[in-house]
């Protein structure tokens, strides 16, 4: 649930950052999961 939070946050406030390039997207959706894979193998 942090996670969701956290990005609807940065969707409202923050600006692109990485986002800015096609291989910007593609690394920041392997990292997110990555992320929430390891929190479901966590649980």
């Amino acid at each position: 649930m942090g996670i969701i939070i956290a990005l609807e946050i940065n969707a409202l406030f923050g600006g692109l950052g990485p986002m800015k390039s096609v291989m910007g997207v593609v690394h920041c959706s392997l990292a997110l999961m990555l992320a929430i894979l390891g929190i479901l193998l966590y649980l």
